[in-house]
């Protein structure tokens, strides 16, 4: 049900003048993101109640709907934490979980969404500061250039929580503890490594060298490009230092008239050079 209301809320994302193009829209995009990133097109997470929740709170009532599976009685709160207390449960949180039974009956929900950069480029620079970890944004990130969007949202629920099978998509997944973190902490694992070519390859400013300098033999245009190591060409009768037929120019020795150094024969504050001797 989470699932399909959540590809419902997205239809407009993808509209079209039927709701069945709409559909098709949708489901051709969601395909391309999974074969991108080898990852469900997004992912909810149910933190609570989790799985040490029903360990803790399952009741074996038979008047539940429990349809064969672990369910949390939802009836009678107030009540139920004061048993609990009474049992010698500290504070009344179970010792599995650590929730209470008003938590326990709080459905959590985590939602990542992986937004398409629609710049040019972006996709490329998302690869490079993706995070090097196991969770799911990282990787979509690393693998194809998607920024995860995060959001969560909790509401006491109406109705007893049910352990239901999570589906083999992956779209939905119930975590084992409501303080378990997704996937692994930053610094656990790395994800594949993304090629990097072009304009907006950050290992190419790294190493001084900026994406797409030609400078070389015959091009000065680059010549001071920090990184270039190609001297600009210098005919045979010129110096280094100065420009054909525009006068001598400072050279790196701060000499304003381009003098060799220790020739004392071309001081410039030596108004009689050598007639002093």
């Amino acid at each position: 049900v989470l699932d399909q209301s959540f590809a419902q809320a997205l239809l407009p994302l993808y509209a079209a003048p039927s709701p069945a193009i709409s559909q098709a829209r949708q489901q051709r995009a969601m395909r391309q993101r999974e074969q991108a990133t080898a990852l469900p097109a997004w992912r909810i997470r149910i933190v609570s109640p989790a799985q040490a929740s029903f360990s803790d709170f399952a009741s074996s009532s038979p008047d539940l709907p429990g349809h064969g599976r672990a369910v949390i009685d939802n009836d009678y709160l107030a009540e139920q934490h004061q048993a609990r207390l009474a049992q010698g449960w500290p504070q009344g949180r179970g010792p599995s979980s650590g929730q209470t039974t008003l938590q326990a009956n709080t459905l959590v929900l985590h939602l990542t969404w992986l937004h398409e950069p629609l710049l040019p480029g972006i996709k490329q620079l998302l690869r490079q500061v993706a995070p090097p970890d196991t969770r799911y944004g990282s990787q979509a990130m690393a693998r194809a250039g998607y920024l995860p969007m995060q959001r969560q949202v909790a509401l006491v629920m109406q109705s007893h929580p049910i352990a239901w099978d999570m589906p083999a998509h992956g779209r939905i997944t119930r975590i084992a503890h409501p303080t378990t973190p997704e996937g692994g902490h930053p610094g656990q694992g790395s994800p594949p490594a993304a090629s990097c070519n072009g304009l907006w390859c950050l290992e190419s400013f790294k190493s001084g060298t900026p994406p797409g300098d030609s400078a070389g033999p015959g091009n000065t245009e680059n010549s001071m490009v920090p990184g270039n190591t190609e001297a600009p060409d210098v005919k045979p009768d010129e110096k280094p230092g100065t420009e054909p037929d525009s006068g001598p120019v400072a050279a790196d020795n701060d000499d304003a008239y381009g003098a060799e150094p220790g020739d004392e024969s071309a001081d410039p504050l030596d108004d009689c050079p050598g007639c002093c001797d």
